[in-house]
């Protein structure tokens, strides 16, 4: 994990996107690997609820975001719901969660593609939630 690209540290957090290639083919499943890591020296604990609404994503195609599936709405409409954790992370430990975004989004274009993930965590020793943003990656999806 020293070869990821991380966003900029928060309140003791570090968020890393990956997708596993540049490009894909038109309809063929795209998974996202999110890794949430502790870069603190002392146990941190961290909002968490259900894997489809403890992230945010920001997908966007060339000219503007891009639409919700009809699941994607769904779990939009979910969020906040379900259950919810905050499970206490030792220093240097990760959270690792790969995630199907082609299942979020409609990815029925091809094109070239920008993706932003974040999430909540707290404020170190308040229980004030503030976004962790992770870095962003770049993909494109042809036609063959």
């Amino acid at each position: 994990m020293n070869q990821l690209n991380w966003g900029n540290p928060v309140e003791g957090w570090q968020l890393s996107i990956s997708v596993d290639k540049d490009k894909f083919l038109l309809g063929e499943p795209i998974y996202v690997t999110m890794v949430t890591k502790n870069i603190s020296n002392k146990d941190l604990r961290i909002p968490a609820s259900s894997k489809w609404t403890t992230y945010w994503f920001h997908l966007r195609d060339e000219f503007s975001k891009v639409p919700l599936t009809r699941f994607g709405r769904r779990m939009e409409e979910n969020r906040g719901e379900g259950s919810y954790a905050e499970p206490e992370i030792p220093p240097d430990d990760t959270i690792v969660l790969e995630m199907p975004v082609s299942r979020l989004f409609d990815l029925s274009l091809s094109g070239a593609y920008t993706l932003e993930v974040s999430r909540m965590v707290f404020r170190q020793g308040t229980s004030e939630e503030v976004p962790l943003v992770s870095n962003k990656i770049s993909f494109e999806i042809v036609e063959e």
